[in-house]
This record gives structure tokens, C-alpha cells and sequence, in this order.
């Protein structure tokens, strides 16, 4: 031991002592299976028309 470490906490000390202090992990929050159900019809609906639209240029360009 040095001087200037002599009475000074060791860093694994503090580490330790960061993690016995830390936050209790959140609980997580009920799902919303209402929103998350229209997210994904949105979803499906944006894909559809996407979809729709590159097959009837194909149509077109191929008649």
C-alpha cells in the first residue's frame, strides 16, 4: 500500500457497494394487446398495398 491509498476504499469495494445500492429492476408494465394488434394490422394493411401497387405496374407493363 502506497500513501495515498491508505484509508481509501479499494475499487472493489465500491463496486460492490454500487451494485448492493442499485435499483430494483422495474416490473414491466401489462402488454397493451389492443395496440399492439392494431400496429400490426397497420402494418399488414401498408404491406398489402404496397404489394398491390408493384403488381399492378407489372400488370401494366406487361400487357
Amino acid at each position: 500500500m502506497t500513501a495515498s491509498t491508505v484509508g481509501a476504499p479499494e475499487k472493489r469495494d465500491i463496486q460492490l457497494e454500487e451494485l448492493r445500492t442499485a435499483l430494483a429492476p422495474r416490473q414491466q408494465l401489462e402488454l397493451d394487446t389492443f395496440a399492439l394488434a392494431s400496429a400490426h394490422r397497420e402494418q399488414v394493411k401498408s404491406a398489402a398495398e404496397k404489394t398491390d401497387v408493384v403488381w399492378q405496374s407489372w400488370v401494366v407493363s406487361v400487357c
